[in-house]
């Protein structure tokens, strides 16, 4: 509960104004980077999915996190098919012994 105490002085309201403006200024800067980064993470991801090559990245323990299209293309599945799943499982059985050891950790 807040209690009356007396008409609010006009130096509050310039404090108050300026935090305002202020607060105002960081968030029009925040979504202006965001849309920076966007727009950079979108050119970024148009190369990767141009590509030719297979390209993918990887856990330590081998799990798909990312795959570009060429990869979803040549073994005929969707990117949502494929992450989560080893790249051992990719790999013919007699390979996957060394393709384990070769992964960190």
């Amino acid at each position: 509960m807040f209690a009356y105490e007396g008409p609010v002085r006009f130096e509050d309201n310039v404090h108050l104004y300026a935090f305002a403006l202020s607060l105002q200024n960081k968030i029009m800067e925040r979504k202006q980077i965001e849309a920076v980064l966007r727009t950079s993470e979108a050119k970024y991801r148009a190369v990767i999915d141009d590509q030719t090559e297979l390209i993918c990245r990887f856990a330590p323990d081998g799990t798909l996190s990312f795959v570009n299209q060429a990869w979803c293309r040549y073994f005929g599945q969707t990117e949502t098919d494929l992450i989560g799943r080893t790249i051992q499982s990719f790999l013919p059985k007699q390979s996957r012994l060394f393709c384990l050891m070769s992964l960190p950790g």
